[in-house]
């Protein structure tokens, strides 16, 4: 293959033979789809695909009729972009992202008044003889540490109103932390961008706050303005990462939500993928690609069995979606369930004895 191609990257093309399939289906099979979405750029795919000689054609998109190449599919389809999907996958990650931020919040808030942060660390270990470990420790907690009231706001919506007592704008950031006994305002601004204009982004959006940060400054106020971004390809850009160094999430907890921001947006990658008609051909056939699960999202997937398999015995509609969401249809409404508990309670409970009803 390609020297493109890292040797630490699987990549294969197979046939597919499984009663799941009535054809035979070349399937592509990618064992390490952090390395596909993140630090190496897409177009190893393609370089599978040429050296499998798999059309380049790119075909229509089935929004907007638009050539579907994968830029198109994710970032540049001006019908999912007024469809709300974009947003949507914003969300997604914000959502991760906020929970992150609000369990230290959270944590900064419940310690006590009179115990300073730097002391909740542990100094470091000084043999007989040595000097004493002189570089001050970084509070652990970050620029939390300095209030005990800090409060946050995310914004999903339209009616997301910024904190007056801070400055009067029309504005919306994504995130506000702000502490009013230490007059300190955080202002967040996530993008989810082509991971090219990565740069771009981060420039555009620091500065489009940067006034509102003078305004907040001038009222007596300490306003910093973190734009992040994470790549609509799983790439979490330098600038997440210092967010949340800043706020005091560091080491295996920093490495943690930045695995689950890269998750979170390579799975609607693959979703983006099949709703935008990204459809490869190999010899007249399919190719499906499938993401190499986490053994956690393994296990939720595995969870569902049980429901699946009555679903089939009642002869219902249903569908396990990436990662881990189970879909019902029945008479004509679909419902998603995240937990195999709601969703063998609705099919108990909706299902068999609403079918047990009718036939009396």
């Amino acid at each position: 293959m390609s020297s493109r191609v890292p040797p630490c990257t699987v990549t294969c093309l197979s046939d597919a033979r499984s009663p799941h399939f009535r054809e035979r289906v070349p399937v592509l099979e990618l064992p390490d789809l952090a390395n596909a979405f993140g630090s190496v750029p897409h177009e190893m795919l393609w370089t599978a695909f040429d050296f499998f000689h798999v059309p380049d054609q790119d075909p229509a998109c089935q929004l907007c009729a638009a050539p579907a190449n994968l830029k198109h599919t994710i970032v540049g389809c001006k019908k999912s972009l007024t469809q709300g999907r974009y947003t949507w996958r914003h969300n997604q990650v914000l959502k991760s992202l906020a929970a992150a931020v609000e369990t230290k919040r959270m944590a900064a808030n419940a310690i006590p008044q009179n115990i300073k942060a730097n002391s909740l660390k542990r100094q470091p270990f000084s043999r007989e003889g040595q000097k004493p470990w002189a570089k001050p420790l970084t509070p652990d907690s970050g620029l939390l540490s300095i209030a005990r009231d800090w409060e946050m706001q995310v914004v999903f919506n339209q009616g997301f109103t910024f904190p007056l007592e801070i400055a009067a704008t029309n504005l919306r950031s994504d995130m506000v932390l702000w502490s009013s006994s230490s007059r300190t305002v955080l202002i967040v601004e996530l993008t989810v961008p082509w991971e090219e204009a990565i740069n771009e982004a981060f420039e555009r959006k620091n500065l489009r706050y940067a006034k509102l940060a003078v305004e907040a400054e001038d009222r007596g106020w300490t306003a910093k303005v973190f734009p992040v971004e994470v790549g609509c390809r799983g790439f979490v850009s330098n600038s997440t990462t210092r967010l949340l160094k800043k706020v005091g999430i560091r080491g295996q907890a920093q490495r943690t939500v930045v695995k689950e921001l890269a998750t979170v947006v390579r799975y609607i990658v693959i979703i983006s993928a099949k709703d935008g008609g990204h459809q490869l051909e190999y010899q007249g056939c399919k190719v499906l690609i499938f993401p190499d699960y986490m053994a956690e999202v393994v296990e939720q997937r595995r969870s569902f069995s049980a429901v699946m398999r009555s679903l089939r015995d009642l002869i219902v509609d249903h569908a396990l979606r990436i990662p881990a969401r189970l879909t019902i249809t029945h008479n004509g409404n679909t419902k998603m369930f995240a937990s195999p508990v709601a969703a063998k309670l609705y099919v108990d409970k909706e299902l068999r004895q609403g079918g047990e009803a009718g036939q009396d």
